[in-house]
């Protein structure tokens, strides 16, 4: 039962059926009302009865009224309006109700989402898809997520489409009017391409670098490395491509192909035979020597091999400008650049100029197997020795440069003097200092020939004396007489006497004082027969 009918049963308990609203109560309120002022005693009551009601009823009415929203003097004017307008529907004895107004919500503006995905049905992520207006401007990009989606907000209606970029080639959706349409979609046509590497013989090449390439020459961003057939597919959106191979640090392109039309394109790799030879600077082949291609902007073309002993090794090159390193004696030597196929040798001289070093005694006799050793002025090793021949020298091939020469004898280092190669090739290293003179005698004084006189180098250490064996001996001659290259130390001389008599060895030795060498005279033994 509404607030209205309570209290029009309260008030008039004798009126009609309760009323449908509390506006067709207050209206009718009203009429009995001004019927009945000429009752004094009730007139008091009724009044004070007839504001209760209306205040009661005007809160709850326009209360309502204003948690819908609706303006409450608007509401009233409208009442008002009902009494002067509406007529009463005389059939039923009522008034005729005022119709409630209804407001027309502002709809509230959609998303729109863009879905870009193969034509195989996998989503495409990570690429940008660019929005144009109807006039071809574009007002906006985003990035797909993990599901191939986009979504652009804040559109003004109006007729909108969408593209994808995928590896160098442009793809769209259809034109969508929003707010009517609120999605777009995007598929991309993916298909396999093969790509086969071979040489001019037809050999197919693994281990290759391929990659993809718009017909325009913008890289699609997708490489792959040949199989051990030879061959790298691709899987790349419908497009016009070519391909670069990258062999032995040279580039070999493909045709150009429209994925519409052919699924597979080959790149032919020319090679060529090319000979190195290596000689020292006499023009003598050099074997067993290590030679390297290089481009010709010193990037190494992954190409090597190894001298002959005829001095050459033979090297497969792909077409191209190349140069040429070998590596001899811990030195590099390089040949000038040169274009395969059009020239197809060339010759690397290597090593230096052969000097010559000779190790010879006072008396300038050369000594045999004596080690040699090649060093720059600042007293650092060249890397280099040799040893002499019966001759007394030696042959050390040498670069450009300053050099000097160092022996040892007997503990003793011997130096030669510093030349300048090339344009000095020889050089000379005097051994010893001193000629010990020696004679032996037998005991009446007479010579002493066939005694065997050998030298010891005296050292001391601490309070003990040693005498070491110099190696240096020889055999008085007829007038008993040996001559001793010695370098400049302390020495004792052993003369020794091997007499065999009587199927049986009589030994007999004498041992000379100490002897500074060089000395200042000559030194005689005197050995028993």
């Amino acid at each position: 039962m509404t607030f209205a009918e309570k209290a029009s049963r309260q008030a008039f308990p004798t009126s009609q059926q309760p009323y449908s609203t509390e506006m067709e109560f207050i209206m009718h309120y009203q009429q009995e009302s001004n019927t009945r002022h000429h009752r004094k005693h009730q007139r008091g009551q009724g009044l004070i009865e007839y504001a209760l009601v209306a205040a009661l009823l005007s809160l709850v009415v326009f209360g309502g009224l204003a948690l819908t929203g609706t303006s409450v003097g608007n509401t009233y004017r409208e009442v008002i309006d009902s009494f002067q307008n509406n007529p009463q529907d005389t059939s039923q004895g009522q008034p005729t109700p005022a119709e409630t107004p209804t407001t027309t919500p502002t709809p509230i503006p959609e998303d729109i989402t863009v879905s870009v995905h193969k034509n195989n049905g996998d989503p495409v992520s990570g690429i940008a898809v660019i929005a144009f207006s109807g006039d071809g401007a574009s007002t906006a990009s985003a990035v797909t997520n993990t599901e191939g989606m986009v979504t652009f907000s804040g559109f003004d209606p109006g007729r909108y489409k969408f593209r994808a970029d995928y590896s160098g080639q442009e793809f769209w959706s259809g034109t969508i009017a929003y707010p009517g349409q609120t999605s777009a979609a995007i598929t991309i046509s993916v298909r396999k391409i093969s790509v086969h590497v071979t040489n001019a013989r037809g050999l197919t090449l693994a281990g290759v670098a391929v990659h993809a390439y718009t017909n325009t020459g913008a890289y699609a961003g997708v490489s792959l490395t040949t199989d051990q057939n030879g061959t790298a597919v691709f899987t790349l959106p419908d497009g016009s491509y070519k391909f670069r191979a990258d062999y032995k640090s040279q580039p070999y392109w493909s045709e150009v192909i429209v994925t519409t039309n052919t699924t597979s394109v080959t790149i032919t790799i020319p090679e060529a035979p090319f000979t190195v030879r290596v000689t020292n600077r006499q023009g003598q082949p050099v074997g067993n020597v290590p030679v390297y291609a290089f481009n010709s902007d010193s990037t190494y073309a992954g190409i090597s091999g190894n001298t002959s002993a005829e001095g050459t090794v033979v090297l497969n090159l792909p077409n191209g400008s190349y140069k040429f390193r070998a590596d001899y004696d811990q030195q590099a030597y390089w040949s000038s650049v040169v274009t395969s196929p059009d020239v197809d040798s060339t010759t690397i001289q290597v090593g230096g100029t052969q000097v010559t070093v000779r190790v010879v005694t006072n008396a300038g006799v050369g000594l045999a197997d004596m080690r040699v050793y090649a060093y720059l002025p600042d007293g650092s090793s060249a890397g280099k020795s040799a040893v002499t021949n019966a001759g007394g020298s030696a042959t050390i091939e040498l670069n450009d440069g300053s050099y000097k020469f160092r022996t040892d004898d007997q503990k003793v280092t011997y130096w030669s003097d510093t030349i300048s190669v090339p344009k000095s090739t020889a050089a000379t290293i005097t051994v010893g200092s001193g000629r010990l003179n020696v004679q032996v005698v037998d005991q009446r004084g007479d010579a002493f020939p066939g005694i065997y006189v050998f030298a010891y180098r005296v050292e001391q250490s601490g309070n003990v004396t040693y005498g070491y064996y110099t190696g240096q001996y020889g055999i008085t001659d007829s007038n008993g007489n040996v001559v001793l290259e010695l370098d400049p130390d302390t020495y004792r001389i052993l003369g020794y006497n091997y007499d065999y008599r009587n199927n049986n060895y009589h030994f007999r030795y004498e041992w000379s004082d100490y002897i500074d060498v060089p000395p200042t005279s000559a030194i005689s033994l005197r050995i028993f027969r």
